[in-house]
């Protein structure tokens, strides 16, 4: 797990409801570990709900539930 905390990813947020777009936002960042900070603890949490990580080099993808538990993992050690 913690080598893939070090990898590049986009994170897609959730729908924004007051304004309805085709694309979705995304931020890339350039470490996991960042972007999970970032979905859990500076999100909105209406944002979070269909939120997804995307890592650069297989594009697979976390969708919000394995998020979170993946940042409760990265905060427990």
């Amino acid at each position: 797990m913690s080598d893939d905390l070090a990898e590049p990813v986009t994170l897609f947020l959730g729908p924004d409801m007051d304004k309805m777009a085709f694309r979705r936002d995304s931020i890339y960042f350039p470490e996991m570990k960042q972007a999970l900070k970032y979905a859990v603890e500076v999100m909105p949490a209406d944002r979070q709900y269909g939120s997804s990580i995307r890592m650069e080099r297989d594009h697979s993808e976390l969708q919000w539930p394995a998020i979170y538990e993946r940042y409760q993992a990265l905060q427990s050690g």
